[in-house]
């Protein structure tokens, strides 16, 4: 029998032949495969001053959808994404490779031209959008493609954030309200209550019922969206599953909110009027808020038997194909973060290459002119108006307008205040003049927060509008620094007839125009438009700083038959000389 041949040690082992070539050795930790990279100090500079860049179009943002009702669940949803995005944290180090400096780059240049886009037009919507921006581009530099695109599905929940552009949700309330009251007018009918439809308005022999901003729907429309969202990326949905919710929302939150609507007013109508507003409204929005949500789950469950199950099988890895070698994975958060910072901090960085230094270089200037334009912008009250305590501006009295203006005397006056938030305003005075066959009601209502569109609610009362906006006052009339809107109302099918002039001011009777681009547009052009605001937040435009509360100075006449040329020109007179009147009043000294 044959012997093995003696290793070099003297003892017997088995023959093996060794490729030179293959490397055999085993590495004791499986993230040495991978090096971390640590960003340079010039990229340092650079996401900070890309940071401070941003810090002003966020407390705009902030600052604006504090304002609106329907935005307001933003910041439970902003926290809610950073909770998620902690959870998450060990996965994607788990995924993570090696960034491109040059994408780094050019993802912060992007986020930075956003930023500077949302301060020239201080545009919530595009601050948000440099937000995530900056967001993804930072992540991308920590954990490369593979843990990024690990994060991207709770990263894209952050557009459930974003605030919709140029007045598109005015838009959307405005055309939810019209939806929600036609159905609802249907289903009064089906229960027999006896009433008529003026626009929004809801008429019962016991009272009007207006479908105000709540009542379309829209802050349960996008809370829904949202709440349904959240959970799909929780639950680790596949997209499409998700997709499919969220179209179904849409639908369910119209029906629910038309249900909702009905039975406040048969509620009202039929037992106790405490349904319609306060507390028992609020019961009731929420338990229909509840019901959609309950409906939407029904339905996911219904189509998980019909659709094929690889939409509503449940994804354990979103990062699936990111990657498919060993790496090493965190036993807990606080590691996974540890690891995370790692890839910065325990790597020396590469020599930059000359392009990437003057790509730095210039998001620096970039970064720095951003910043400083947002700060100028805030300090000057350009893009965030300056508060006024409303007890402040003195009340409207009678006595601020005489008792005869030209051919028109005063037969009345009243204050109307109003606990319920509706698109009216909180307080209103109102003078009631006559002259001949006419009848004119001057109006002064606040405290508004933005300039108010009478125009909507004219439509919502069931009027046809014809609308013109922002005209100059004409030169023989008062206050020639403020411009004015004029509305021309009609009821065909009642052959009724009105016109409105009106005018917004605010706490030093400045001139109060609309802060959402599409009704600039309609005003300056395109061009113009992105001209005007560019020298208004560089300090050299003639608009000047806001001071709120604002109020809106009106003249309404109505009449049953068409208005003559004389009886407008008349109207119109009226409203130029009231509001000098009551712009020197108490209220404003």
């Amino acid at each position: 029998m044959a012997t093995a041949p003696a290793t070099d040690d003297g003892a017997q082992g088995s023959c093996d032949i060794v490729d030179e070539d293959k490397d055999t050795s085993v590495p004791s930790d499986p993230s040495s495969q991978r090096l971390p990279r640590k960003l340079s100090v010039l990229e340092w500079i650079s996401l900070s001053v890309l940071l401070a860049a941003l810090a002003p179009i966020l407390v705009l943002y902030f600052y604006w959808t504090a304002r609106a009702g329907h935005y307001q669940y933003f910041p439970l949803l902003i926290l809610g994404v950073t909770g998620l995005l902690w959870s998450r944290v060990g996965e994607a180090v788990s995924h993570a490779d090696d960034p491109s400096e040059t994408k780094v780059l050019i993802g912060w240049s992007i986020a930075l031209l956003l930023a500077l886009a949302g301060h020239l037009l201080a545009s919530t919507f595009l601050g948000m959008l440099a937000t995530m921006s900056a967001l993804v581009a930072t992540l991308y530099a920590a954990l490369g493609w593979g843990g990024t695109r690990s994060l991207l599905p709770v990263i894209s929940l952050l557009l459930l954030a974003v605030p919709l552009p140029l007045g598109w949700d005015r838009h959307l309330i405005y055309r939810l309200q019209f939806i929600a009251s036609q159905f609802a007018d249907l289903l009064l009918d089906g229960a027999g209550v006896h009433h008529t439809l003026e626009g929004v308005v809801l008429v019962t022999e016991k009272g009007r019922y207006a479908a105000e901003e709540a009542c379309s729907g829209v802050r349960s429309l996008f809370s829904s969206l949202s709440v349904i969202a959240f959970y799909g990326v929780v639950a680790r949905f596949r997209w499409q599953r998700i997709a499919l919710n969220l179209i179904f929302a849409v639908a369910w939150v119209i029906i629910g909110n038309a249900i909702r609507v009905a039975l406040s007013v048969y509620l009202a109508d039929r037992i106790d009027p405490w349904y319609a507003s306060g507390t028992g409204h609020e019961i009731l929005s929420l338990l229909v808020f509840v019901g959609i949500l309950a409906m939407i789950a029904n339905t996911d469950a219904v189509f998980a038997q019909l659709l094929p199950d690889d939409w509503f099988d449940v994804d354990d890895v979103f990062s699936d194909g990111c990657t498919d070698r060993e790496a090493a994975v965190p036993s807990n958060t606080r590691e996974a973060v540890s690891m995370a910072l790692g890839r910065f901090l325990t790597q020396t960085s590469p020599r930059l290459h000359p392009r990437s230094f003057l790509a730095n270089k210039a998001l620096l200037l970039g970064g720095l002119i951003v910043a400083t334009v947002g700060t100028f912008a805030l300090v000057h009250g350009k893009i965030i108006p300056k508060l006024r305590n409303s007890r402040d501006l003195a009340v409207p009295a009678a006595s601020d307008l005489p008792s005869s203006i030209g051919p028109w005397h005063q037969v009345g006056f009243e204050r109307v205040h109003r606990d319920v938030i509706t698109r009216l305003a909180p307080e209103s005075c109102l003078w009631t003049y006559q002259s001949s066959n006419l009848t004119a009601i001057i109006s002064v209502d606040f405290p508004w927060n933005e300039w108010h569109n009478l125009e909507i609610c004219y439509r919502a009362l069931g009027w046809t509008v014809g609308a013109k906006h922002f005209l100059s006052t004409p030169e023989e009339a008062p206050n020639q620094d403020l411009t004015y809107s004029e509305l021309a109302l009609s009821k065909p099918a009642m052959d009724e007839s009105g016109h409105v002039w009106f005018t917004v001011v605010d706490g030093q009777k400045h001139d109060v125009q609309p802060d959402d681009l599409r009704l600039r547009l309609s005003r300056f052009g395109p061009w113009a438009t992105l001209q005007h605001q560019v020298r208004c937040s560089l300090g050299y435009g003639n608009r000047v700083s806001m001071v709120l509360p604002a109020t809106t100075v009106q003249v309404l006449g109505e009449s049953p038959k068409q208005m003559t040329r004389e009886e407008l020109l008349s109207l119109q007179n009226l409203f130029f000389q009231a509001r000098s009147d009551l712009l020197d009043s108490p209220r404003w000294q």
